[in-house]
């Protein structure tokens, strides 16, 4: 979404329920600082940078 358009969203909405929608956007954001979260995100990361290691042999036969 560039700016033009998400102004446009802002202009069409009451400042309260903006506000309701970012309290909604930083409980979303304190949330996703969980472990579970983290840990998912390591393994995947460690799985996409060598997936040779991890079963993938179609990666490792180039």
């Amino acid at each position: 979404m560039d700016r033009q358009r998400f102004w446009r969203l802002i202009a069409t909405h009451p400042a309260e329920e903006i506000v309701a929608a970012h309290q909604v956007l930083w409980d979303l954001m304190a949330d996703s600082r969980t472990t579970p979260l983290w840990a998912a995100a390591y393994v995947f990361e460690r799985v996409v940078a060598d997936p040779a290691s991890h079963g993938d042999r179609r990666a490792a036969s180039g």
